[in-house]
């Protein structure tokens, strides 16, 4: 049994656009994460900074601490379970 003429030609087309939508959507997706670990450790720098700098008690930086740090490694499992 084969396919009629042509027909391989639009079965290839419509994977590689099934494909690519499906990529494209992971790819967005990983660049959200990305984001949200970025954002997540520039806060925990500020935090780390006014802790220095004294603006900031050792109590709340800890607890600054352990919620980004906690959520960054949530979010980087999500990222490797792609890899």
């Amino acid at each position: 049994m084969s396919p009629k003429e042509g027909m391989v030609d639009v079965f290839i087309k419509a994977f590689i656009k099934d494909f690519n939508n499906k990529t494209k959507a992971q790819n967005t997706e990983r660049a959200n994460i990305i984001g949200e670990i970025d954002a997540l450790n520039k806060r925990y720098q500020n935090a780390l900074l006014k802790n220095a700098d004294g603006e900031m008690a050792d109590d709340d930086f800890q607890e600054v601490k352990k919620l980004t740090k906690g959520k960054i490694e949530v979010l980087e499992r999500r990222l490797t379970t792609w890899q």
